[in-house]
């Protein structure tokens, strides 16, 4: 026999319930003269056979034909008597504040922040797995819509059992977004804000068939795979050096730490010193082997002396056979300096 209701009702006490039915396991005998109680930020539906025919905006309610005619029209076959006669229906609260900070992101098991991936496209790098993760903010634009697509026949609906739908559809059109505007992924941060506005777009006829609204949708991060990452930072210290010198300090300071690592670490840490000596040094030999000296101030270089070019290449030839240079940058030296001669 199903529960008879005086008052109706629902309080969440967590804030995490979308919908929930009165009483939870489905219709209720309510009798006439009860109170209907919807408070802010919520909405009372009223269903007949599963039928929503009634919405109730937050206030009190004393549920009586004479104080809401539309009951009249929506209890024909229902009423079986007079007076306090209770009549059976399904009732269904629903929250239309803000549900804040609801995680999106591609799959990664469990876990929706990294991982997983969806295929890019990079006009650079060509073809890569990113990873994507953020938040957004949705409400319940139109009750019935939502009862009906998304609560269904569910005695409690929370806001964790609408994620995956959320995860699903945001990174589908984030696919999409990121097709249509044709950067690299080194240049994606620059327009995080543009990849949100055409998501939102993208999914506004898709929300609203489902009774709902997106609010914010933010970007945590758009990443590529490790592998790529490590490519793109080594890119960007080369860009960073900007010279021979600077490239060869940078490399021994990226070699240091693999000497301690190894086998042979003891040893290589007493020559650390050594080595970071002549890192430092190369740099002021290779540019004597290659530029005239400058004058000193109070010495006059006499008018047609140069320097002995095959001088120059000698100290190029020892630096060559102490492993400083390679013998790509020899040649290279060595025919800038002939063609002086």
């Amino acid at each position: 026999m199903p529960q008879l209701m005086k008052i109706l009702e629902y309080r969440d006490p967590v804030g995490d319930v979308m919908a929930a039915r009165v009483p939870a396991g489905g219709e209720a005998a309510i009798e006439w003269g009860s109170s209907l109680t919807v408070r802010e930020s919520q909405k009372a539906v009223f269903l007949r056979d599963g039928k929503a025919m009634c919405v109730f905006d937050p206030g009190r309610y004393t549920l009586t034909t004479q104080n809401i005619p539309v009951l009249t029209k929506f209890l024909t076959g229902f009423v079986y008597g007079r007076g306090n006669t209770p009549f059976l229906a399904d009732v269904i609260f629903l929250s239309i504040g803000l549900f804040k900070d609801l995680k999106w992101g591609t799959r990664t098991g469990s876990e929706l922040e990294g991982g997983g991936g969806i295929p890019f496209q990079d006009p650079v790098f060509k073809f890569v797995n990113l990873k994507a993760f953020g938040t957004c903010s949705v409400t319940i634009k139109d009750p019935v819509v939502f009862l009906s697509t998304q609560v269904k026949t569910a005695p409690v609906f929370r806001v964790g059992d609408i994620q995956d739908y959320l995860r699903t559809i945001i990174v589908e059109a984030l696919v999409d977004t990121l097709g249509e505007l044709g950067k690299s992924v080194v240049e994606l941060p620059r327009f995080y804000r543009e990849i949100s506005a055409g998501i939102k777009a993208l999914l506004a006829d898709e929300f609203k068939t489902s009774g709902l609204e997106i609010v914010d949708l933010n970007i945590g991060a758009i990443t590529p795979p490790p592998e790529l990452q490590e490519a793109m930072n080594k890119r960007g210290a080369m860009t960073a050096i900007g010279n021979l010198a600077e490239y060869q300090q940078y490399q021994m300071g990226q070699a240091m730490p693999e000497m301690a690592r190894s086998p042979a670490g003891m040893s290589a840490g007493l020559n650390v010193g050594a080595q970071l000596g002549m890192a430092m040094m190369v740099p002021q030999m290779l540019q004597s082997a290659v530029r005239p000296p400058q004058p000193t101030p109070g010495v006059q270089i006499i008018e047609g002396e140069k320097p002995d070019p095959f001088a120059k290449i000698k100290q190029l030839k020892e630096l060559l056979d102490m492993g400083a240079i390679t013998p790509e940058e020899f040649n290279r030296k060595k025919e800038e300096l002939l063609k002086t001669i």
